[in-house]
């Protein structure tokens, strides 16, 4: 019988683990990232402009005016997307055989921030207000060089995130999604002469403690 428990406590624990796995993996799906929220606020205005188009264009160029890593972050999205719908995609740089509609996007970028809300007693920032903003200025062409829709907008995402989602939700191969952070002036006013008289004290405290002992 003791032989036999071993297995059985095993097993338990790898119940315990996989269930603290799937609630640590459930909790961090909830926090979008920084890529999914520019997707958001820059491919899907594209996407549901194109849906509510009386006549679709099976055809279609995407013409990126503005040349930056954002835009053509945003191209390569909106080109899976758009084959995914099953749309029929031309290169923009050559000329199609026939008439097909255009996406033109004459402007692509965005900012992202994060704002200290919350500290521990040593003062560093536990949470973050993140703030993303994407401006998006586009039109949508027809065969006939026709505008079909025509849009200029700044789009803005807001959330709370905990201090160790910061890396989580940045991608270091698009430095677009990294972030910069914002502290209070006051508090940095407040806390960096205290930390400078706290160390100096405590060199002073030291160098007194070692020579009187010696």
């Amino acid at each position: 019988m003791v032989g036999m428990s071993k297995p059985k406590n095993l097993h338990i624990s790898g119940i315990l683990t996989a269930t603290i796995l799937l609630i640590f993996n459930t909790g961090n799906a909830q926090v979008p990232t920084n890529q999914q929220v520019l997707a958001d606020l820059i491919v899907q205005p594209v996407l549901a402009a194109l849906d509510s188009q009386a006549h679709r264009q099976d055809g279609i160029q995407i013409v990126l005016k503005d040349k930056n890593e954002v835009g053509r972050w945003a191209v390569a999205d909106l080109r899976e997307a758009l084959l995914k719908r099953n749309y029929i995609l031309y290169d923009s740089l050559t000329s199609p055989s026939r008439e097909v509609g255009k996406i033109v996007f004459e402007k692509i970028n965005n900012s992202i921030r994060y704002r200290a809300v919350d500290r521990n007693l040593l003062f560093r920032a536990t949470k973050y207000a993140r703030e993303i903003e994407a401006t998006v200025s586009f039109f949508i062409e027809n065969g006939q060089n026709s505008i079909l829709h025509s849009r200029t907008k700044t789009h803005q995402y807001d959330d709370v995130i905990e201090r160790s989602t910061v890396k989580l939700v940045e991608n270091v191969d698009y430095p677009f999604t990294i972030g910069t952070k914002s502290e209070s002036k006051f508090l940095k006013w407040l806390v960096e002469p205290a930390l400078v008289t706290v160390t100096t004290a405590g060199v002073v405290y030291l160098f007194y403690t070692l020579r009187s002992s010696s």
